[in-house]
């Protein structure tokens, strides 16, 4: 009985102290990901600092250059639709991409019904999806301007 109690104790100490473990692994306040060290952070737009699964604020020139599957915001306008799988070119002042906006994104974000003549200036919320050689963008929220 003693040494059930022993094990226990021992096991609990244990896990007691893993707390501090997991903090440096996801991001806590380490070298490099503290806002108040390193203002700008990792990443391009400047605008998550500590967090990377917020969207990055960022160019059709710089998510052109980001990893798959990127969260990012971007801002400008829908300037064509391209006839198929619900895929529009968006541009800024940077250039242009393809971006495939759902029927349901463009209804949550006040179209309804979704446009027919363009450009129409929005906010884009979504994420990178690289295929073999071409990267558009998924997006996932849209707002006018």
């Amino acid at each position: 009985m003693k040494r059930i109690c022993f094990v226990c104790i021992v096991l609990v100490l244990a896990l007691a102290g893993c707390d501090n473990i997991t903090d440096g692994a996801y991001g806590g306040n380490q070298a490099g990901n503290n806002p108040s060290t390193n203002p700008g952070g990792n990443n391009p737009g400047g605008t998550n600092p500590g967090n990377p699964w917020q969207p990055q604020t960022v160019t059709v020139a710089q998510a052109r250059t980001l990893p798959d599957d990127s969260p990012v915001r971007l801002t400008g306008r829908v300037t064509a639709y391209l006839g198929r799988d619900e895929k529009f070119t968006f541009a800024d002042s940077t250039g242009s991409i393809t971006v495939e906006i759902d029927y349901e994104e463009w209804v949550r974000g006040g179209f309804n019904p979704p446009p027919t003549r363009f450009p129409v200036s929005v906010e884009i919320t979504g994420e990178v999806d690289r295929e073999f050689n071409s990267v558009e963008i998924d997006v996932e929220s849209i707002r006018g301007l």
